[in-house]
């Protein structure tokens, strides 16, 4: 699996601190509350200077706030390997989907950084790039699923597809929309991977085609 270290880690303590508000500031009231004196006022911390001084700028300490939701977010795939009741590639990947996509504190704060990403383009960059590590992170999973050492054309668009999917899982279950039922909708993924999935080793996907 990608190794993704720790942003929090090696951050002195008040940095951590600074970090920790900006963490509940987005969760608890959004992203348009997080400024540097709300920051100050959350963290404890007498003024301003702390975010300048550890992270740059308030974009330094997003682009770090980002790194954190990564690492929770992938982090969620360490389970133990008996909790692992994989029998077919399509119910791995299924599985996986589903520990993806399980509401918590991180992918809160990643909906609602998202919205924010299209008008200021630094945050953009930085999801942009926290996306192709998700993708990244499907590829692996798929190259495990269909038994290859590395991923080619047709494994990389369906990590692309799977990663754009638990997006949806995702954000259905934070929503919670009345009819949407996980589970049934992870049971229809698997299906349709179970037959996918050899004929994807069969046959790489190519350019797709309709008839007319």
């Amino acid at each position: 699996m990608t190794v993704v270290t720790d942003p929090r880690v090696e951050l002195p303590p008040t940095a951590q601190r600074v970090l920790a508000a900006a963490r509940q500031i987005v969760l608890d009231e959004g992203f348009s509350r997080l400024t540097l004196s709300r920051i100050a006022k959350v963290s404890g911390e007498k003024n301003t200077a702390a975010v300048k001084y550890y992270f740059g700028n308030k974009a330094g300490l997003v682009h770090v706030l980002l790194d954190t939701v990564i690492y929770d977010v992938i982090g969620q795939l360490d389970v133990p390997e008996h909790e692992v009741r994989a029998g077919t590639p399509g119910e791995a990947l299924a599985q996986e989907e589903r520990i993806l996509s399980q509401p918590s504190d991180a992918l809160r704060i990643w909906y609602d950084l998202l919205p924010h990403a299209t008008r200021e383009p630094e945050l953009l960059e930085r999801i942009r790039t926290s996306y192709e590590r998700f993708i990244e992170l499907h590829e692996e999973q798929v190259a495990a699923a269909v038994g290859v050492a590395s991923t080619g054309p047709g494994e990389r668009r369906l990590a692309a597809l799977l990663s754009a999917l638990s997006d949806g899982i995702a954000l259905q279950a934070l929503i919670g929309p009345r009819h949407f039922d996980m589970d049934e909708v992870l049971a229809t993924l698997q299906v349709l991977l179970d037959h996918g999935l050899p004929a994807l080793r069969d046959q790489p996907m190519g350019t797709a085609t309709t008839e007319r």
